[in-house]
This record gives C-alpha cells, structure tokens and sequence, in this order.
C-alpha cells in the first residue's frame, strides 16, 4: 500500500487512483478475430454479429469466447422452481431479510406522480417495462448483486425483469428466482450487454441495463448507451476509509482487507489523520494478510492499487475525500459526524463502525451498485428511481394560458422564432375574443 504524506502531495495523486493501466489490453476473442483488438474495437465488432447474425450469431461468440456453448441459454422455469425451493435454509431466510430491507429502503426513494393544487401541471411517473441485471460471474457467486439490482426494479413496477450472467451457479439460480427475475439467461460478458440491447430470435431485447462488471461490459455498456438506458459506467469498485487515533484499527483493517478481496483491481484507500493510525493499521493489515483466502488477489489489490494518506486534521481529509468522491467512503472517527456532514462526493456514505460498507453489501437498504472513479460527483447509487420515467405534463386552463402567454411570445420574438410567436398570439387572440 502507497503511503502519501501531506494534503497537497494527496491531492496530486488523486489522477493517479483513476488509472487502470488498461491501454495495453487487447483480445482476439480466443479466435473470433484475427487479430487482438482493444475492448472498444472489440465490443462494436461483437455487437455486428449479434445484431446481424442473431441466435447464430450469439452461440458462435459464445462457444469462441467460452470453449462451449449451451444449447439454450435460457434457464428453465422448471430449474429456477427447483433451485429456490433447494436453497439452503439459512441462506434463504438471510436472503429474505436482505430482499425486505432493500424492499423498504427502496420503496422509501421511489419518485411518485404529483400535480399541483390546480391540476394544471404535474408530473406522471411510469415504469420501466423491461430491464436486465447483469450479475458478474468472477470468481465468486454474487447473491448480494442480485438482490441489490433486482429488488428496486421490482419495487418500482417493472414488467420484465431479467438477469443475464456467466455464472451457473444454483445458489445464484435460486437467489434470483427469490428476489423476483422473470427471466435468467447464463451469458456473460460483452456478448450478454449485446443481447439484452438488441435481442436475437429467441431472446427478446430490454429497455434498460444495469449492474457492475468488467472492462468488456463496461465498453459493452458505452456502445449501446443510447439505444438502451444504463445505470452508469463503473469501474474497479473502491472503498475510502478516514481513521484516526480513536478509530478501531483492527476494523480498519479488516475492512481494507474485504476491499482488496473484490478482484486484482479493487481500490482500497485509508485516510489517517495522523501518522499513528496509519502505522498500526497497515502493520495490522499486512500481518491478516497472510491468513486471507483470497489473498493472493488480495495482495495484488493492496500492492498496486492500494493508497494510504497522512493528513493533519478533518478538513485535510474532507478535501481528500471531496476530490476522490469516492464509491464508499467510510468515517469512523472521533468527530465522524463532522466529517460526514462536509463530504458531499460519495456513492455511499457509511458512518460509524456499526454502519460498515460491509453490511451494506450484503444486507442494510441501499443498493450496493454505486458510481466509482469519481463518478460520484455526477451521479448516484442505483435505486428504485433509476428504473421509472418522470414525464412532465401540462393542463392548463384558458385563463392561466390568457396570462403567460404574452410573456411567452415576447421571449419567443427576441429568440426569432416568429412561428412560436405566432403560435401564442393565435391562441391569445382565439381564446379573448370568446
């Protein structure tokens, strides 16, 4: 883990945290091209074939990319009902407790219809009618994705919910079928963000595509943006935690540790106020390292993605946290409350020891797909709100009309558009003289 000492040396290095060293990647798609090619080439090749070449086109990437190729990608009604009634009984009631507080988290943030007093304007909120969920495969089955990605769909009252990913696993088939999926395709990658953006002759395509993944989906994600709605473009996932000498620092650690166990990518990042906190909990966290199931990804993590900043107080390390806008920042200080209250860039703000982003994972309310790489700064963790419209509507009397409309035309004649000009004044005229 990098050690940077200093606000102003800190604030230099924050470029340095959105660099994924990523320029060099290429693939050939084990093949499918002649030639390696970067993730943009690659995915706008990818996208041709399915939209020309549709189911055939689908399987021939697929057994390419995979080595195999499942005769029909589409898991079973009948295998769904079999893998939720084989979950696990403390996995499904653990499932159920986070499906009913995610629920009513989210039903909390769902936008409703509203008019004003008169009727006269307004708006109308409306559904999604479609939308996948993609849930990463990797290296672990991600319940907690599902959950966190179908539950405020569901929530607010999407007709057709689907989950499209790599993975195969029964637990996942049954978690999904529990939190609501109408559909689940098993295709990963590119190739799955093409499907469910332009559909082939057995898979119906969606309105919308949510949910985490890797560079291939995120270009996939970019590509088709525009034909479809997305929730965001995510990047390596990246936890920010600000300690200090109160701070528990076996916590501390423990928390970087279940960061870094993300993926190679991961971006853990501690913020000391003081060099103390910083020394005993880096010593703390090297030294759990060893122990650590995934610790050869976890070491990777740490070793070229981890950052550690020295600061001298609480408003050093709100400027840090402000600048980074970090997709979890965690505050777990003796003046937490005052720091929580001043970083206002974050896809998640968790406060207090008690309130890990390790909870929310798993379990708390919000969903945990958030805005990483400073996307924090423009954009919000998904939620119930991501998955409807908000279309404005006017109905106005004559009289409000009689009213704004001289206004409006005025505005209309300094733009030089004298057809809207005209426009009102005919109504103006009309509407008088009744």
């Amino acid at each position: 883990m990098k050690k940077i000492t200093g606000l102003l040396e800190s604030l230099n290095y924050v470029p340095k945290l959105r660099s994924n060293n990523l320029t060099n990647l290429a693939s050939d798609g084990n093949g499918l091209f002649n030639n390696k090619i970067s993730p943009k080439e690659f995915v706008n090749k990818l996208i041709e074939i399915i939209k020309n070449e549709g189911d055939i086109g689908l399987k021939r990437v697929v057994e390419r990319i995979d080595g195999n190729c499942p005769d029909s990608f589409l898991v079973s009604a009948e295998e769904c009902k079999f893998q939720l009634e084989s979950l696990d009984t403390k996995i499904r009631k653990s499932l159920e407790t986070s499906i009913q507080r995610v629920t009513e988290f989210q039903t909390k943030t769902l936008p409703k219809s509203w008019k004003n007093v008169t009727g006269e304007f307004g708006e109308k909120v409306t559904p999604i009618e479609s939308i996948a969920a993609y849930v990463p495969g990797g290296t672990a089955p991600l319940l907690s994705t599902a959950v966190m990605t179908i539950t405020p769909a569901l929530v607010a009252g999407v007709k057709r919910i689907v989950v499209i990913t790599p993975s195969k696993n029964p637990t996942l088939i049954g978690c999904a079928t529990l939190a609501g999926a109408d559909e689940i395709y098993t295709i990963g990658g590119a190739q799955a963000i093409a499907t469910m953006a332009y559909g082939t002759e057995s898979i119906q395509p969606v309105d919308f595509i949510c949910g985490p993944g890797n560079i291939w989906v995120t270009e996939a994600k970019k590509a088709v943006f525009g034909d479809v709605g997305i929730d965001g473009i995510y990047g390596p996932t990246e936890t920010m935690l600000v300690v200090d000498d109160h701070s528990n620092f076996k916590i501390a650690a423990a928390d970087l540790l279940a960061q870094s166990e993300h993926d190679t990518m991961a971006v853990p990042i501690l913020v000391s106020i003081g060099n103390n906190a910083a020394e005993n909990i880096m010593t703390i966290l090297y030294d759990k390292l060893k122990y650590l199931p995934r610790k050869n990804i976890s070491k990777q993590s740490i070793g070229e993605r981890g950052v550690c900043f020295v600061v001298s107080n609480a408003d050093e390390a709100i400027s840090i946290a402000n600048a980074v806008a970090p997709e979890h920042l965690c505050v777990a200080t003796d003046n937490e409350k005052y720091i929580a209250d001043r970083c206002v860039k974050a896809g998640g703000l968790f406060i207090g020891e008690s309130s890990g982003e390790v909870i929310a994972d798993y379990i708390a309310g919000p969903s945990h797909v958030m805005p990483t790489a400073g996307t924090a700064k423009f954009n919000s963790a998904l939620s119930s709100k991501d998955f409807v419209t908000i279309t404005p509507y006017l109905n106005l009397t004559r009289k409000t009309f009689v009213t704004l409309a001289e206004s409006a035309a005025i505005i209309a004649d300094e733009e030089r558009l004298d057809g809207h000009a005209t426009s009102l004044r005919l109504r103006l005229k009309e509407f008088i003289g009744e």
